[in-house]
């Protein structure tokens, strides 16, 4: 099973954040063969609460 979470937002000016959408990723993992887990279709808000940042999870197997 392989789950990931993206951080949706701008970057922190520390460290290099490059954009990817739950699409991309999906396209990505079935041309290795990989299903998608269904998951709640919504995001989190960010735990330092930085209105910018959010979070979305997604699993496949």
């Amino acid at each position: 099973m392989f789950v990931i979470t993206l951080r949706h937002g701008p970057g922190d000016g520390e460290r290099v954040f490059y954009d990817v959408s739950a699409e991309e990723l999906e396209t990505f993992a079935k041309r290795r063969a990989l299903i998608p887990i269904p998951l709640p279709l919504c995001g989190s808000d960010d735990e330092l609460m930085r209105p910018e940042v959010s979070w979305e999870t997604l699993g496949k197997r």
